[in-house]
């Protein structure tokens, strides 16, 4: 099971919309300073978007183990990649009124305490600011064999998260939801500043701009 995270377009939208009106009149300047047309100044556009497109991939390429980790970071926190908690919480999970459960089975409550001595709630780092989970909400942890079985690649303008290597990767996506295999926005907020934003700096300097 994989999420397709638009990572890359979010990042790419936002900040080439910011830009878009400074560039055009940039690329005039840099063209010498003589008349052009808007076709003309949006095909010269194109081309330094493009090469802005490159930059944010290469910048996510480059730091897709980190990315990674965000996710891992998420998910111990109890939260999926739209932000919001991870569910059903332990009490309302169904799955502890089956027999799958084994030694499990109507003993939910014990579970989640059980779950709250060996893997106990704390915030996220620092960097990433999510407060500790409610005890009552998975954090798919326990051996750590789920998280440590998150994969990110790059395929043209997405960044793709998988599960590889466990037998009940495929299981635990389809149970809490393909939202647990993509970045939140808190997430997002620190690719954009601690690695696309000095790249790109370092692009528009390259470009003039």
């Amino acid at each position: 099971m994989c999420g397709e995270g638009g990572l890359l377009s979010l990042l790419c939208f936002g900040i080439v919309t910011i830009v878009f009106i400074v560039a055009i009149v940039e690329i005039v300047t840099i063209g010498g300073g003589q008349d052009m047309t808007i076709g003309e100044a949006a095909d010269a556009f194109e081309v330094f978007a493009n090469g802005f497109e490159d930059v944010v991939r290469s910048v996510m390429d480059s730091h897709k183990g980190e990315i990674v980790g965000i996710i891992q970071q998420q998910l111990y926190s109890g939260v999926r990649g739209d932000d919001t908690p991870l569910r059903p919480t332990y009490l309302d999970d169904p799955w502890f009124n089956t027999e799958e459960a084994g030694h499990w089975k109507g003993r939910a409550k014990a579970y989640m305490l059980w779950k709250k001595d060996i893997t106990p709630p704390v915030p996220s780092a620092s960097w990433l600011g999510y407060p500790a989970r409610s005890v009552s909400t998975p954090n798919l942890f326990i051996t750590g064999k789920f998280h440590e079985s998150l994969r990110a690649q790059m395929f043209d303008d997405k960044m793709v998260f998988t599960t590889e290597g466990t037998p009940f990767g495929d299981d635990v996506v389809q149970k809490y939801g393909v939202d647990i295999l993509k970045v939140g926005q808190k997430g997002v907020s620190y690719i954009v500043q601690s690695w696309v934003k000095p790249r790109l700096e370092s692009y528009f300097k390259m470009c003039g701009l």
